[in-house]
């Protein structure tokens, strides 16, 4: 195997989330300034295997694709292969990233590797089936008649968080609806107050002010990827996702 401008790495397949299913297997690798990058560069991803003498042999090639990139991330859909490998029983696969086009001949070089960055690759595991009940039920309810969760997808580029770079885009959700009557008040004191709003001479300015607001009375956390200063981390996220609404 030709070993200009190619990185060889490592990648555990392993662990208990995987019985699941994978939704989604993204490779996420860097690139750094090369002289030829005036032009269109070629990466090849290829799976490598050992020979009996210890040392690597191309087995197959993975992914082509053709970029024209200066320096920065850069990711390859491997969904469709990392699920093969899953099916097929595969633990530890060892790839190959190759810049045929790079003028730069030192992998160490061309892919940060001095600078601290390493290739991650980001699989995203398909949810229990409860939570998938439970988000087929938040698309059905009707906002015009009560307080319910709705769906909202929020892309991290378009509101200048580019430093996480997996997932691109999150369902966070919010909350709407109707909160004037005496149902799904989720505290005695919200009961008071809408006991108080019918029942009580207020005036209109105050009932007004007192009524309850649809808002989320349930949230969870979400694990992202995140690329700063050269360094990749996996970061828990609390508090991001819309799971429950009620009125308060």
């Amino acid at each position: 195997m030709n070993a200009n401008a190619t990185g060889c790495y490592t990648f555990d397949l392993t662990g208990k989330n995987v019985k699941r299913g994978i939704k989604s297997a993204f490779l996420w690798f860097f690139k750094s300034k090369d002289r030829n990058d005036m032009q269109k560069h070629e990466i090849l991803l290829h799976e490598l295997g050992i020979r009996r003498s210890g040392r690597l042999k191309e087995k197959s090639l993975i992914a082509r694709m053709e970029i024209y990139a200066k320096d920065g991330w850069i990711s390859l859909d491997l969904s469709i292969q990392v699920k093969k490998w899953v099916d097929q029983g595969g633990d530890k696969k060892i790839l190959a990233i190759k810049c045929s086009t790079c003028a730069t001949q030192h992998y160490k070089a061309l892919y940060g590797v001095k600078e601290g960055y390493k290739p991650v690759l980001v699989v995203t595991y398909l949810k229990p089936r409860k939570e998938r009940r439970d988000k087929r039920d938040s698309e059905t309810c009707d906002p015009r008649s009560r307080c319910c969760k709705r769906q909202l997808d929020v892309d991290f580029n378009a509101v200048d968080l580019n430093y996480i770079i997996q997932p691109r885009t999150m369902s966070i959700g919010y909350c709407f609806g109707y909160c004037d009557g005496m149902d799904q008040l989720m505290y005695n004191h919200t009961a008071v107050i809408q006991s108080m709003r019918w029942s009580s001479p207020l005036s209109g300015s105050l009932r007004e002010q007192l009524k309850p607001c649809c808002v989320p009375i349930q949230l969870k956390d979400s694990f992202i990827i995140t690329a700063e200063n050269g360094v990749v981390t996996r970061k828990l996220l609390p508090n991001v996702m819309v799971e429950k609404c009620g009125c308060m």
